[in-house]
């Protein structure tokens, strides 16, 4: 599991950001969000999503991982994704991680 941790910590280092989340979302709140998204906390996602990313974690095979935090920040929903977990993590088209608004997909 360190190794994937690896892997998942290059893909936020590198993550993008919405416009909006950028325009509006404090560092402080996008750095306590990415570590939970980190550290395998999924926020609230239904039982059927988490046990999903659980399957993409421990397969890695370039699928993606989302984190649904309802009030990520002054009551609204917040979700990351990092898409192509488990590709290689120095190519950075390979493995990004995106924190955004939902409405925003």
């Amino acid at each position: 599991i360190s190794a994937c941790l690896v892997g998942s910590e290059m893909c936020i280092r590198d993550r993008f950001l919405s416009d909006s989340i950028k325009e509006t979302v404090p560092d402080d709140v996008l750095m306590h969000l990415s570590l939970r998204h980190l550290h395998l906390d999924w926020g609230s996602m239904d039982k059927e999503d988490k046990e999903q990313n659980w399957k993409h974690f421990l397969d890695g095979a370039g699928m993606d991982i989302t984190s649904v935090y309802e009030k990520g920040f002054e009551g609204k929903p917040i979700w990351i994704t990092t898409s192509g977990y488990g590709n290689d993590p120095s190519n950075e088209m390979a493995c990004r991680t995106t924190i955004y608004f939902p409405e925003e997909r």
